[in-house]
């Protein structure tokens, strides 16, 4: 059995880390940090929509920028 402390290891401790994400070559991008529970059968969607964010956002000039946010 995990304990509380075991859980809370693979978290991460503030949300810059959470969606730092880590080029690989041009264009592409791994995440550094993804949050998993013990007892999760995946990652959290939002955090994976955020870090591909962040990915596209490195990718483009920086006057082409994000405008619409928005849960349907």
């Amino acid at each position: 059995m995990v304990d509380a402390t075991d859980r809370n290891e693979a978290e991460p401790s503030d949300i810059s880390s959470a969606l730092d994400v880590e080029q690989l070559d041009l264009n592409l991008y791994r995440s550094r940090n993804l949050a998993l529970n013990f007892d999760a059968r995946g990652v959290f969607g939002g955090q994976v929509i955020s870090q591909a964010l962040v990915a596209a956002t490195n990718c483009v000039k920086p006057e082409f920028t994000l405008h619409v946010r928005h849960a349907a």
